[in-house]
């Protein structure tokens, strides 16, 4: 249903009207991350703080290498 209402907006909206959608879409964002800045802010610091792999596999990743 969802890849329905997706291909019905790629078809029936403009560049223009893509831009306006995208511009609101970027400030909802925006204020949603003002309104939690402190939990973002939170989650942020965990994210970093969180070793998801060893530091060669994130540096050999980064290189692009297999």
């Amino acid at each position: 249903m969802n890849n329905l209402l997706v291909f019905l907006g790629m078809r029936c909206m403009t560049g223009e009207t893509g831009k306006q959608y995208r511009n609101e879409e970027h400030t909802l964002l925006g204020n949603r991350a003002k309104v939690e800045e402190a939990r973002l802010s939170g989650l942020l610091d965990a994210m970093c703080e969180d070793e998801l792999a060893p530091r060669e596999n994130v540096k050999r990743a980064a290189s692009g290498a297999h």
